[in-house]
């Protein structure tokens, strides 16, 4: 299976280790206001706006990527709740016959959509650089003033 094709932001913050020539036709989506889609659950919402300064922080998020976002959002939220019911209840379920003696046991549906979920999320993480060995290979430039007043309130510790 081929490799996929990295987006040409994530092979400049790289430092392009190919060294083959870059895409100067790729499309670049605006990064404007990025805004959680209204359907996100409460717990999904919480986890947008722990990720969302810091993806826009480094340049990474766009308009583009709203929907992904949202989806890793919804992943980590169930992964959460199924964790919660495997922490409370167990990672086994134990059948009983009527006099009480065990039968068999199996495993939790849970274990198995943690998993599930524990890989969605893992790939997703790594589009996004949120995993260390995605981020060992971005090298984000330093961040640049976005006009005079805000370069002097930096360089005097405002």
């Amino acid at each position: 299976m081929p490799r996929r094709p990295q987006p040409t932001a994530l092979k400049v913050l790289r430092g392009n280790p190919g060294k083959r020539p870059l895409n100067a036709s790729e499309p670049r989506p605006p990064a404007g206001d990025i805004r959680p889609p209204a359907w996100l659950s409460d717990e999904s919402l919480n986890k947008w706006n722990e990720l969302v300064p810091l993806l826009v922080g480094v340049g990474i998020l766009t308009q583009a990527d709203v929907g992904p976002l949202a989806r890793y959002c919804d992943c980590w939220a169930w992964w959460r709740r199924c964790r919660e019911v495997i922490d409370r209840d167990g990672d086994t379920v134990v059948v009983r016959d009527e006099a009480g003696n065990v039968k068999w046991s199996q495993q939790r549906p849970e274990v198995g959509i943690v998993s599930k979920l524990a890989q969605q999320m893992h790939r997703l993480e790594t589009e996004f650089g949120l995993t260390p060995s995605a981020r060992s290979a971005i090298h984000a430039p330093p961040k640049q003033p976005h006009d005079e007043l805000e370069a002097f309130f930096e360089a005097h510790g405002a």
